[in-house]
């Protein structure tokens, strides 16, 4: 559905996956280091718009999950490509005494623009 304004100029209304998307937008412009909790919905959309770049655990413990968007999003001053990357903390890392204050546990948040994640 469209809807047409006085110069008869059509637009789509906003959605609430396009107002999330704003509001990530907004965080990557404004913050250093965002954690901006996303939907599920969200989330869902970026997992699976492409295959992602990464997606699992960020060490044996399972203390976090990462997810990186299979595109490059932008790069560094030092020419490395960056991806939009989600992180998520497992009950592990509440366990191990690991937490992140930022967090809660199982709620998927944007992390900013970040380097391919590459497993040790």
């Amino acid at each position: 559905m469209t809807n047409e304004t006085p110069n008869g100029v059509e637009h789509q209304p906003i959605t609430t996956l396009g107002l999330e998307r704003s509001r990530v937008n907004m965080a990557q412009e404004l913050l250093e280091y965002p954690c901006l909790a996303v939907s599920e919905e969200f989330f869902e959309e970026m997992l699976c718009c492409l295959p992602p770049a990464y997606f699992g655990a960020t060490d044996a413990g399972g203390f976090y999950s990462i997810m990186q968007v299979g595109e490059v999003s932008d790069y560094n001053g030092k020419g490395q490509e960056l991806y939009e990357t989600y992180q998520r903390m497992n009950q592990e890392a509440v366990d191990g005494k690991l937490a992140d204050s930022r967090m809660v546990v199982g709620q998927w948040y944007f992390f900013g623009q970040r380097p391919l994640f590459i497993k040790k």
